[in-house]
């Protein structure tokens, strides 16, 4: 073998032990070839749990007062001090049929007004209706709500005029003639006056209004007088519409207002007499609760959408390297040459 033969052969051999060594370190420290799986995206969803704030399932909730257990439930309630000091509430939550007086399932109650601020209790069947002490006249307004949905058809308020020595209290007025005032409301002239109307905006856009006062029959409704009648909630707020007198009692063409409705919720409806009297049989109230069940809901969007995870691809040594291999293994076995030959000639 010729002695550049031999230098050759060495500086190959020497280039080749660099490059192994090198190669070795390199896959030594590459990171796990492991490809971890991409985190799923979640998709939006519609709320179903019962969390704070949830969309209200209910079609309508109503708040109801009494006097004891033998009176029937009402919204609109008159106390006498001379008589009762105490009085029962609590509230109906309504799936399907809007009529339903025997569905409780938890209401927050807040008690204002005579002597009450903002006192709060709570209801979760009929063993737990509280009874409530009057002790001074005014005007108490009963508050209920579910804890656990927002909405309109998952609140409603009750009102109580307590009264003492036999005359509406705090305002005085006129001695009222009537022993009733009824406020009513109907979808349209072939439909009966109702208390308490549900309005589904699918398929009706206004309402009618009307008051009937009775003089010795307490289920008149065919007495229509001059009256006031005032709308609150649901779009209206204070907005005042009249009623006129008819000729005919039992002939309602004309003299009654035909209201367009707003928005959905519950609109709290309140008829005074043109007579001026303040007595509580010349005032009457009712609710109309508006509901669309045509109405499509969105599902809220899940805002908190992790992002897959970037897939990390293992480093294969000395190829990711390639292009600075040649050059540098060129240079490796020139020096192994370079080195062979000086030690050779010693």
């Amino acid at each position: 073998m010729s002695n550049s033969q031999r230098y050759l052969l060495i500086g190959l051999v020497f280039g080749a032990f660099i490059l192994i060594a090198w190669g070795l370190v390199t896959l030594t420290n590459q990171p796990s070839s492991a490809v971890p799986s991409p985190t799923p995206i979640a998709t939006a969803t519609p709320d179903v749990t019962q969390t704070a704030g949830s969309v209200c399932p209910y079609r309508i909730t109503k708040a109801r007062v009494q006097l004891d257990a033998a009176d029937p439930w009402k919204r609109t309630m008159s106390l006498n001090l001379d008589r009762n000091n105490s009085f029962r509430a609590t509230a109906f939550q309504c799936g399907t049929d809007p009529a339903c007086d025997d569905e409780i399932t938890n209401v927050k109650m807040v008690i204002n007004g005579a002597g009450y601020t903002n006192e709060v209790k709570t209801i979760t069947n009929f063993n737990s209706i509280p009874k409530i002490t009057v002790t001074q006249p005014g005007t108490i307004t009963i508050k209920m709500s579910d804890p656990n949905y927002t909405g309109a058809n998952c609140e409603d308020t009750a009102t109580i005029t307590v009264t003492q020595g036999g005359t509406s209290s705090p305002i005085p007025g006129a001695a009222c003639p009537y022993v009733i005032t009824k406020a009513r409301a109907q979808l349209n002239a072939s439909t009966p006056w109702s208390e308490n109307l549900v309005v589904d905006l699918k398929d009706n856009k206004s309402i009618r209004l009307m008051g009937f006062q009775c003089k010795t029959n307490t289920a008149c409704d065919d007495e229509v007088f001059d009256a006031k009648v005032k709308l609150n909630g649901a779009g209206f707020s204070n907005e005042e519409f009249t009623i006129t007198s008819l000729n005919d009692g039992n002939s309602m063409a004309n003299g009654i207002p035909t209201v367009p409705l707003k928005n959905t919720g519950t609109i709290a409806m309140t008829v005074t007499s043109a007579t001026g009297s303040t007595d509580t049989t010349c005032l009457g109230s009712t609710t109309i609760n508006v509901v669309n069940t045509g109405a499509i809901i969105t599902p809220r969007p899940n805002t908190n959408t992790p992002r897959p995870t970037p897939k990390v691809l293992p480093r294969t040594g000395l190829i990711d390297d390639f292009p600075i291999v040649i050059p540098v293994g060129v240079l490796i076995i020139f020096a192994g040459i370079l080195i062979s030959r000086k030690y050779s000639k010693k």
